[in-house]
């Protein structure tokens, strides 16, 4: 081999490794590391090197089996075993790669690694100018707490956040996120889901129509709205929020519990759970088969199974059978899977409705409910107790009975008021009327009736 042979190798090796770098020739100088043959085609202007090509620029190498280089285009490809280095945290392996100085295209069994990520697929193109990587066939990626799989996709090593569509599917700790479109930050290691979308997390499968996740914080926000559905309840909000210790649901927030000791339903403007207790809240509802409620806001405690109905605008109402329980706090108690007592703390107002829809009430400072299976059982009012309700005869009507005194115990026989007992000192009037004739109402009566739940408005979280 001639000296100007031997010039003309380095010079092709150095616009090779140039042109796949993007580089001018003003930047660092190119060292042919190896080379078994080389052909210069001095007419053509197609060079070939065959056999352990390895060409260096600085800390990049490409190295490859063979390689077709036209000087005339700036066009080359690489084939066998394509390995390509730059620094220590980058690597591209395939069997082919080509190159036009604008778009590195690498084919055939591609690994690609930066940093603590790989790809894995068919075909791959690199924008040489930023590094921004490209696929259409599938790729398998590895990222820094999970794995990833994708139709097509674009790698942004600059920015570090990453675009995924088509099939996607997120695997992280306990958690399988699935989705149509998800953008990656690898650093912060969260994902944006931008459209309808499925995560599985422990025994929880949350669908979506968009929303962020963090698996290494444990929190997410989820819109669209989001249903979240567990072995024995459903979840659901216009957004669910999860915490790394519970969730949130807000906007016609609705949660749906069939466990064997509470069946039961909540609805809100938004609900918080933490560590077994739920609170929910503004324009919260609460149903079970024998007992509903409204309130402003509520706190349900799963671990012993009581809910506490408090007041801001107006009084928590109640509702069991015919009856409307109304005071300024209630206090419901489980057990066995059905409602045992209710404290009514601050002025309960009890309203009920007869066959005729005739109203009785009765009302007091304070009181205590007790329950059976069969429903409301037993009321004892406390402090200037007193009830009007109407009064028969067999089927003969004879009016409105009004009874005052320090305590009032009412017995109730399936739901329906049955004897009413004064303790202390009692006073009371029968006030002959017509069967149609109203009783006059007690002070504080509002018929709220119409905020009772169905059984078909609890499940379905629609009213």
């Amino acid at each position: 081999m001639n000296g100007r042979q031997v010039t003309r190798i380095w010079a092709l090796a150095g616009a090779l490794v140039l042109a796949f770098l993007g580089l001018s020739t003003t930047a660092q100088p190119i060292q042919l590391v190896r080379s078994q043959k080389t052909t210069i085609g001095l007419a053509s202007g197609i060079n070939i090197l065959v056999g352990q090509v390895t060409v260096r620029q600085g800390t990049a190498t490409v190295s490859c089996d063979s390689l077709w280089w036209d000087t005339r285009s700036q066009r080359f490809t690489a084939h066998g075993q394509v390995v390509y280095r730059k620094g220590k945290g980058q690597t591209v392996r395939s069997r082919n790669l080509t190159y036009d100085q604008v778009l590195a295209y690498f084919t055939g069994n591609v690994r690609a690694e930066q940093d603590r990520m790989i790809i894995q697929t068919e075909s791959l193109s690199v924008l040489v100018a930023d590094g921004t990587a490209r696929w259409t066939q599938g790729a398998k990626i590895q990222l820094t707490d999970g794995s990833l799989t994708c139709r097509t996709g674009v790698l942004d090593s600059k920015s570090g956040v990453h675009r995924f569509e088509k099939s996607v599917v997120l695997q992280q700790k306990d958690g399988e996120l699935r989705s149509e479109w998800v953008e990656y930050d690898d650093r912060s290691q969260w994902a944006w889901i931008r459209s309808a979308g499925e995560l599985k997390r422990d025994s929880t499968q949350l669908t979506f129509a968009a929303g962020r996740w963090n698996s290494k914080q444990e929190e997410g926000l989820f819109w669209g709205p989001a249903l979240a559905r567990q072995p024995h309840s459903t979840l659901s909000g216009d957004t669910l929020m999860i915490l790394e210790k519970g969730w949130s649901s807000r906007g016609r927030a609705h949660l749906f519990n069939w466990q064997r000791n509470d069946s039961l339903a909540l609805r809100a403007d938004r609900l918080d759970a933490l560590d077994q207790q739920w609170l929910a809240g503004p324009r919260a509802q609460f149903w079970t088969p024998d007992f509903q409620a409204s309130a402003d806001s509520m706190v349900y405690q799963q671990k012993d199974s009581t809910l506490l109905f408090l007041r801001q605008s107006k009084p928590p109402v109640a509702f069991s059978g015919a009856y409307q329980i109304q005071s300024d706090t209630l206090y419901m108690v489980w057990r066995s899977g059905r409602s045992d007592s209710l404290y009514m703390g601050g002025n309960p107002l009890i309203s009920g409705w007869n066959d005729s829809n005739q109203v009785d009430q009765m009302a007091g400072k304070r009181a205590h409910g007790f329950f059976t299976s069969s429903g409301l059982e037993q009321v004892i009012l406390r402090r200037n107790a007193q009830a009007r309700y109407h009064t028969w005869d067999k089927s003969k009507y004879l009016g409105i009975n009004s009874i005052t005194g320090p305590v009032l115990i009412l017995d109730f026989i399936e739901s329906a008021l049955d004897r009413v007992r004064v303790n202390g000192s009692t006073s009371g009037v029968l006030e002959p009327s017509n069967p149609g004739d109203p009783a006059q109402p007690l002070p504080g009566y509002l018929d709220r009736r119409a905020e009772q739940l169905s059984r078909t408005e609890a499940i379905s979280g629609r009213k």
